[in-house]
C-alpha cells in the first residue's frame, strides 16, 4: 500500500479493491500469497497481467474482514513494539564492549 500518490507504468501493476473489500484486507491477503507460484520465469521474476487476473483471494463479509484487519493490526502493532525493544536490547548490548574497555583504560575494573 502506498502512502503517496503514484504512478502506474508499464512494468508496474496494481490492486484497486471495489466497495466491497477493504484495502488493508486485500494487502494482508496478498501479503500471504508468494508471488513466484505464479510466475513462469524464475530467473527474471515476474506477473504478467493475464496470470494476475486469474488469482483468487478469499473474500469474506466486509464486517469479517474489519475484525480480521483489526486484529492483524494490533498484532503487527505488538510485533513492531517487540522489534523496537529488542533493537534497543541490541543496540545496548553492542555498547558494552565500548563501556567495559573505557572502564578498562580508566583503571576501574577489579
Amino acid at each position: 500500500m502506498l502512502a503517496v500518490d503514484g504512478y502506474i507504468v508499464s512494468h508496474l501493476m496494481a490492486l484497486e479493491p471495489k466497495d466491497e473489500v477493504i484495502s488493508e484486507w486485500l494487502y494482508y491477503a496478498v501479503c500471504t500469497m508468494d508471488m513466484m507460484d505464479y510466475s513462469d520465469n524464475t530467473g527474471y521474476p515476474s506477473l504478467k497481467q493475464s496470470v494476475a487476473q486469474q488469482i483468487e483471494i478469499p473474500l469474506p463479509p466486509l464486517p469479517e474482514q474489519r475484525r480480521i484487519v483489526a486484529s492483524l493490526d494490533n498484532r503487527m502493532t505488538a510485533v513492531e513494539r517487540a522489534k523496537a525493544a529488542a533493537q534497543a536490547q541490541l543496540d545496548a548490548l553492542n555498547a558494552l564492549p565500548a563501556a567495559w574497555l573505557r572502564l578498562a583504560f580508566n583503571g576501574q575494573l577489579c
